[in-house]
């Protein structure tokens, strides 16, 4: 097998998203992009990018749903990671080692259901699957709205933003577990 067609294997596009990603986030802990919260938006912006390389020709409704959960939990990681700095260094080597092989099972999670939309069938890995996309949806819950209690804002703000949040998670729960 040659080296191109191993790279067009999705499992491979996908460790390498992640690698990537996660050197992205290793990257954004590094002056003077940890100092500037315009930088933690590139790490999801890459995200999306990516999602679309990774999974492949991806069309009709799938072209939303799909990358919103990885984009989320990516999001929530590098706004963490901004408004946490002075973490020590073990616990965040620990962190990035953790976003990165928890993005590749994300990828893998939600790759089973793009393969059963385009089967139109119910596929067994989505019993699987499904736990492990909740588990995400949480982890990005968690992560966004620990970012937004950082940002003290004003309540008003922070509740709207907080429903977004929360729209956007349950958007992405229902879409898998429809």
């Amino acid at each position: 097998m040659t080296i191109l067609k191993k790279i067009l294997q999705k499992r491979v596009r996908f460790l390498l998203v992640s690698l990537g990603l996660g050197a992205a986030l290793v990257a954004l802990s590094i002056p003077p992009y940890g100092q500037s919260l315009g930088w933690a938006f590139l790490l999801p912006l890459l995200t999306w990018i990516l999602s679309f390389w990774s999974f492949g020709g991806l069309g009709g409704i799938e072209v939303l749903t799909l990358p919103l959960l990885p984009t989320l939990v990516s999001l929530g990681a590098s706004l963490n990671q901004y408004f946490f700095p002075n973490l020590s260094l073990p616990f965040k080597v620990i962190f990035w080692i953790a976003f990165t092989a928890s993005f590749y099972i994300l990828l893998l999670a939600v790759n089973v259901f793009l393969v059963g939309r385009q089967r139109r069938e119910r596929i067994p890995l989505e019993k699987a699957a499904r736990p492990a996309v909740f588990l995400f949806a949480f982890v990005a819950s968690f992560l966004l709205l620990t970012a937004l209690y950082k940002f003290s804002w004003n309540p008003y703000l922070t509740t709207f933003l907080v429903f977004w949040v929360g729209f956007f998670i349950s958007l992405t729960v229902f879409w898998f577990y429809s």
